[in-house]
């Protein structure tokens, strides 16, 4: 009987080809060896899917690739996950990296601690600017959902997670959707007993011009108000919304009243400005606070864009995020 692989670690790639060599030295160079790489080339039309054939010529033991027609980042996703062994998985974007120890620290902790769930910190890269900033969780060592709510505010990417695999039994990855990682990510953390942070960025993610911060399609921006009816509706379903409503209000802030707000603002024009914002702080305005106990919770940064935005100065916020060349 084939000996079951530790970890499965899910790489979706579409035209990456100049981040994917980065990527993938740093996840064959890990120091933990109980790993599969598996690669979903989800059509990508660049040259990705050669430098994919000389990591899997060069590494065969460690590499599963494979080629689909194009179905989005969700579907390559679905598809890892459908050829995944492993006992946890790990999600990593092509055009990121990771320190060399990231799985062999993750794992130890899992396997000690018997986590559903494990998080590091991560750090941010800005490619414009050469800037790397520590993005840290402000939790360590064990906890739940049900234990600390605040847990709903960690950063909901499933990137910088490592999680059991047998959680998504019940769940896939919405098709064609953007926030694909935060409608499932705040639907796992009800099925952890355990979840355990680690204190140290293991994670690198890589802001560039392709990047969702500076995609100048507007209306893939309101696709976080079906992602919140999403969750909104899942949590009524199993009826802890009364249980958690102050924190996916608190949660509704951060990323539609300030994120989505502020992508629409930095890739608008003057004139489209008001009305482009006009559909996603209707749908605030309708169904969350701009009052929350949470806001205290707010980085500086965002307690500045937080205040701008409550008084409609939104040449302001553009001009902030011109000035820090984001």
């Amino acid at each position: 009987m084939k000996k079951k692989i530790k970890i499965s670690i899910i790489v979706p790639v579409y035209n990456v080809e100049r981040y994917l060599d980065h990527c993938l030295d740093s996840l064959v160079n890990q120091t933990f060896k109980d790993i599969e790489i598996i690669i979903v080339n989800d059509g990508s039309p660049d040259n990705s899917q050669q430098i994919i054939d000389e990591y899997k010529n060069k590494y065969p033991q460690l590499i599963k690739a494979f080629v689909k027609e194009n179905g989005g980042v969700s579907s390559a996703k679905n598809f890892g996950l459908e050829h995944a062994s492993g006992e946890y998985v790990l999600f990593i974007d092509s055009d990121d990296y990771v320190n060399i120890n990231m799985v062999e620290k993750m794992y130890n902790v899992a396997y000690k601690e018997n986590s559903d769930m494990v998080i590091c910190d991560v750090y941010d890269v800005f490619e414009k600017n050469n800037k790397i900033i520590r993005y840290s969780n402000n939790f360590i060592g064990n906890t739940n959902i049900y234990e600390n709510k605040k847990i709903i505010f960690n950063r909901p990417a499933n990137w910088n997670k490592l999680i059991k695999k047998s959680l998504f039994n019940d769940f896939e990855f919405e098709l064609n959707k953007w926030y694909e990682d935060m409608r499932i990510s705040i639907k796992l953390y009800l099925l952890c007993k355990k979840i355990t942070f680690i204190d140290e960025p293991l994670y690198y993610y890589v802001t560039h011009e392709n990047s969702i911060m500076n995609n100048k399609n507007i209306s893939k921006n309101y696709q976080i108000i079906d992602a919140f009816d999403d969750i909104i509706n899942y949590y009524k379903e199993n009826n802890l919304y009364d249980e958690f409503k102050e924190e996916i209000n608190f949660l509704a802030i951060d990323h539609i009243f300030i994120s989505a707000s502020v992508r629409i603002i930095i890739n608008s024009g003057k004139k489209e400005l008001k009305e482009n914002l006009t559909p996603i702080l209707e749908y605030f305005n309708k169904n969350f606070n701009i009052k929350n106990k949470y806001v205290n919770m707010l980085d500086r940064n965002k307690k500045i864009i937080y205040t701008l935005l409550k008084h409609k100065m939104y040449n302001f916020v553009k001009f902030i995020f011109k000035i820090k060349g984001v």
